[in-house]
C-alpha cells in the first residue's frame, strides 16, 4: 500500500506581548496564553490535516531571541511521521510595525526529525523555532503581537 503524503498547516500562533522596548518585561507578561489554531477535518487528494501548536513567545525585546516549542496533535487513527517543520511571520497587530526581517525573524526548526505521533496522540517536539527581534527593530513594534504560521509535512504510517 503506497504511503499517502500529507501536509498540515497550522495558522496563526500569536506571539503575545512580543516586544517590550529595551526591557526584559513585556507589558503583556501576565496575560493568558494566546494560541489560535486552524484545523481542517477535510480530506482531499490524500492530504491529512493535523494540529501544530506553538507556545507563545514572551518578553522579546530588541537584540533578544526566544525559542518557541511546538506540539503536534494527531487526530487520526494511524501514526503520523512528521518530517519537516517550518515557520514564517505572517502578520503584525500594528500597521506601523510591518512584518519584515528588520522587526522580527523566525529561524529554522532546531530539533531532530522525523518524529512519530501515535494515533489520537499529542507530542511536544524535541526542538524549537528561534524567534529573534533584531537590535535595530522599530520602536513602533513595542507591544505588538506578531502572528507566526507553522507548517508541517510528513507521512501517514503503520509503524
Amino acid at each position: 500500500m503506497p504511503k499517502n503524503r500529507w501536509i498540515a498547516v497550522m495558522t496563526a500562533v500569536v506571539l503575545s506581548g512580543a516586544v517590550a522596548t529595551l526591557t526584559v518585561v513585556s507589558p503583556f507578561a501576565d496575560e493568558d496564553t494566546l494560541v489560535m489554531v486552524s484545523r481542517s477535518e477535510g480530506r482531499q487528494s490524500g492530504e491529512v490535516h493535523f494540529e501544530l501548536r506553538g507556545k507563545p513567545v514572551r518578553n522579546l525585546y530588541p537584540g533578544s531571541t526566544r525559542h518557541m516549542k511546538i506540539t503536534v496533535e494527531n487526530p487520526l487513527d494511524q501514526r503520523l511521521r512528521l518530517e519537516q517543520v517550518t515557520a514564517e511571520v505572517s502578520s503584525s497587530s500594528r500597521h506601523d510595525c510591518p512584518t519584515m526581517p528588520a522587526n522580527l525573524q523566525v529561524g529554522a526548526y532546531s530539533g531532530g526529525l522525523p518524529v512519530t505521533v501515535h494515533p489520537a496522540g499529542r507530542t511536544e517536539l524535541p526542538g524549537a523555532i528561534p524567534i529573534t527581534m533584531p537590535m535595530g527593530a522599530s520602536i513602533n513594534c513595542a507591544g505588538t503581537d506578531f502572528t507566526v504560521t507553522i507548517y508541517g509535512v510528513g507521512l501517514r504510517t503503520n509503524r
